[in-house]
C-alpha cells in the first residue's frame, strides 16, 4: 500500500507522528517512510509559525492508503480528485458477493 516517500524540513518545527509516537522535527530533517504499514506518517504543525516541508514520492497507481484514527482505507486510480473513494475498514464483504 502507498509509496514510498522522503520528507525534508524546510522551514519550522512540524510534529512528525507515527504508530510509535511523535517527534518535534527540525530545519533540514530528512526522513524516509517505505510503503506500507512500516511508513504510516502524519505531519502537523502544532506552531504558530508556518512550517514548510519537502515531499517526494515514487507516486504509483493504482494505490492505497489507510486513515488509522477513523479507521478508513483511500483507493486511489488516478491523480484528480474524483479519481479515487474512501471505505470503512469494517465494510468486509465476501468476493463473489453480488457476483
Amino acid at each position: 500500500m502507498g509509496n514510498d516517500e522522503l520528507l525534508v524540513v524546510v522551514a519550522g518545527r512540524p510534529t512528525l507522528r507515527r504508530p510509535e509516537g511523535e517527534r518535534e522535527l527540525r530545519p533540514g530533517d530528512c526522513i524516509h517512510f517505505p510503503s506500507g504499514e512500516p511508513g504510516a506518517h502524519q505531519v502537523i504543525n502544532r506552531s504558530a509559525d508556518e512550517a514548510r516541508v519537502l515531499l517526494v514520492s515514487n507516486f504509483s497507481l493504482p494505490r492505497a492508503a489507510v486513515q488509522v484514527d477513523s479507521r478508513k482505507m483511500m483507493i486511489r486510480w488516478g491523480v484528480g480528485p474524483d479519481e479515487r473513494e474512501w471505505f470503512p475498514l469494517d465494510a468486509s464483504t465476501d468476493h463473489w458477493a453480488g457476483e
